[in-house]
């Protein structure tokens, strides 16, 4: 799992298997599992713990040549408000605290 610019991506190498064995669903609302069934090698699964800074909603996955690719983008955070300088008197000196 990575960060990109836009998005977080994850990718899960699934050798052997089809796209129809695999599945990928959310347990909850930040828990992503990737689920596999199948009637040769059995079944297994993996549960991720996404962080709250993407957008599940939009969640892409593609299966290529036995590499799961799933992608997340960024919510759009707002920017955080800059803190007000502190003011402060010294010795009868006016200024700012971290200027």
């Amino acid at each position: 799992m990575y960060w990109e610019d836009t998005c977080l991506v994850l990718d899960a190498r699934m050798s052997g298997f089809n796209n129809e064995e695999v599945r990928v669903q959310f347990r909850d609302r930040r828990v992503l599992q990737i689920v596999v069934e199948s009637q040769r090698r059995g079944s297994f699964m993996k549960s991720v713990q996404l962080p709250e800074s993407v957008n599940v909603g939009q969640l892409k996955t593609e299966f290529d040549h036995g590499m799961l690719k799933i992608t997340m983008p960024k919510l759009n955070m707002k920017p955080k408000k800059k803190n007000p300088p502190i003011i402060v008197t010294v010795s009868g000196r006016h200024g700012c605290f971290f200027c």
